[in-house]
């Protein structure tokens, strides 16, 4: 469950950005076993607080969703004396951690990549190159789109993008490498057309990269203003084909102004549309701007009030766009026209990715390095880890061989020194070959005999009787035992004992005989004939 209180340990000696990175990896690592089309739903929820910068310290990721981008946060308000809380952004798409309910489902069932998924830390400077390469391909993510036709399926030619990806006509393909903002804001990303390039000076790198795989599902054609404290512009339904603002609203209008969600995260209640059509023709439009917050505070209308609300949580500070394939969507204020919206597996919602490039060669070879530097630390470490785990198990087995060596000779010290368990073993062993000769006496002798008189009834009861005798003393052998050895007259199996004692007042109630079991042992212990086979057949094994 996603309430369960789990282990995420805190090195506070690692840096800010390290901290967050292990953190993402911990929430990664506890969801993807639950859900893999949701772990990487944490990059897309704003928790990091905003760190002073320090020197030769990267810049924060734009995948670590930094705090200022929450939905709600404390300011000072104009008059008020003190600080207050009030909305400052739209809610993240991806909605809360839930394990019954999902807002979106963008790849479908399409999880986290494992083999893909992890972080390169960034911290040198390249070398000068020599001549021209090509590009490595790094997958980072911005979320925060939403479509009004989420239902759709990704187009039959998708631009898959991935680690290790191979264009159809053999070259490299162009690939993306991004890190992403927190609903919806632009990302970093590098492509390299695989032309030969050189660099004279020296490149900084100091960055973070997260790889992750995805594709490519459509591209940003154009982008609206953004919407100023939850208001709906005007000009975005003249934008989206209603141009005088009557009758009813264009579908694809209405349910991208609600992010294709009712309050509860579910689908939109259907009357949505008249309530959009209501605060049009309510909200004062002669500003330019529907004021969604004067119809929740003045308007009679709950529906009018319920949707209005709905429509702050999804557009405020976002802007409208639309896709070069004529889909509606709501990005943050700060992405463009040529942004990438993308598909991430993993994650449930949307993301804009910006294309950059090329790379230079000085960059690329540095990176080359890295990697290569990073791959051989990683085998060592490894190998040192299992090395130190190995001798830990082996000290540990050679103690316990020590410790279980030493517990079992003073087990057979107390063993020999035991001289009741010895006396009460002896009664134990004798009653079980006692008890061994009872059953077959009763199946080979008794009920034959029976059988051959056609006293089938007797048979029947004599055998049932002999059952509920033995499974009275097979459970109780050890304690009737300990029992006998403890009575004055010594004589005879524990078996014998118990016959003679049955009707003492010292017996215990579950060692009693019933009288068919009396009689039957009896006409079992006389008969001589049988005793003499017996004794002859164990002979002979």
């Amino acid at each position: 469950m996603f309430t369960v209180k789990k282990q995420c340990l805190v090195d506070y000696q690692a840096s800010y950005i390290d901290i967050c990175k292990e953190f993402i990896q911990f929430c990664v690592r506890q969801n993807i076993s639950r859900d893999p089309s949701r772990a990487l739903d944490v990059i897309c929820r704003a928790w990091a607080i905003e760190m002073e910068e320090k020197v030769n310290e990267p810049d924060l990721p734009s995948w670590l969703p930094q705090l200022s981008k929450a939905s709600y946060g404390m300011v000072l308000g104009p008059g008020i004396d003190g600080m207050r809380m009030v909305r400052k952004n739209a809610d993240s798409l991806v909605g809360l951690p839930n394990v019954t309910h999902r807002n979106y489902n963008a790849a479908e069932t399409k999880g986290l990549d494992r083999k893909t998924f992890r972080f390169r830390k960034r911290e040198t400077k390249p070398a000068r190159p020599t001549d021209g390469s090509k590009t490595l391909a790094q997958v980072m993510q911005k979320s925060g789109v939403s479509t009004s036709s989420e239902a759709e399926s990704p187009p039959t030619q998708r631009n898959d993008f991935s680690e290790k990806s191979v264009s159809p006509t053999g070259a490299e393909p162009n690939e993306v490498d991004a890190t992403p903002h927190v609903n919806g804001s632009t990302t970093k990303v590098l492509q390299d057309n695989g032309a030969a390039t050189t660099q004279s000076s020296e490149v900084s790198l100091n960055h973070v990269s997260l790889y992750v795989k995805g594709f490519i599902l459509d591209t940003i054609a154009s982008v609206q203003p953004s919407s100023q404290s939850g208001s709906i512009p005007t000009a975005w339904a003249r934008y989206a084909g209603w141009e005088q603002m009557e009758g009813t609203p264009p579908e694809h209008f209405w349910r991208t102004l609600v992010a294709d969600r009712g309050s509860n995260g579910k689908n939109p209640p259907v009357y949505y549309s008249r309530a959009c059509q209501e605060s049009f023709r309510k909200g004062g439009t002669t500003q330019g701007v529907v004021d969604t917050m004067g119809l929740i505070e003045h308007e009679r209308n709950s529906v009018v009030a319920q949707f209005c609300r709905r429509v702050q949580a999804a557009i405020w500070n976002r802007a409208l766009v639309k896709t070069g394939a004529e889909r509606f969507g709501l990005v943050t204020n700060n992405v463009k026209e040529g942004d990438l919206v993308c598909i991430l597996y993993g994650c449930s919602a949307p993301v804009v990715l910006r294309r950059h490039g090329p790379k230079q060669r000085s960059v690329m070879d540095c990176e080359m390095r890295l990697e290569l530097r990073y791959i051989v630390d990683y085998v060592v470490q490894s190998y040192r880890t299992h090395s130190a785990r190995r001798k830990v198990f082996r000290d540990k087995r050679e103690k316990d061989k020590k410790k279980y060596r030493k517990w079992e000779l003073t087990k057979k010290d107390e063993w020999e020194k035991d001289q009741t368990w010895k006396i009460q073993w002896e009664l134990v062993r004798e009653g079980l070959v006692r008890i061994h000769e009872f059953r077959a006496w009763v199946t080979k002798s008794w009920a034959i005999f029976l059988e051959d008189t056609e006293s089938l009834k007797r048979k029947e009861e004599a055998i049932s009787t002999m059952r509920n005798y033995v499974h009275v003393l097979l459970p109780q052998i050890y304690e009737i035992a300990a029992w006998a050895a403890n009575l004055e007259d010594k004589s005879g199996t524990i078996l014998d004992r118990l016959l003679r004692s049955t009707s003492d007042a010292c017996t215990p109630e579950s060692f009693r005989l019933t009288p068919d079991q009396i009689e039957l042992w009896k006409q079992f212990a006389s008969d001589k004939g049988w005793s003499d086979k017996w004794s002859a057949e164990n002979k002979a094994l």
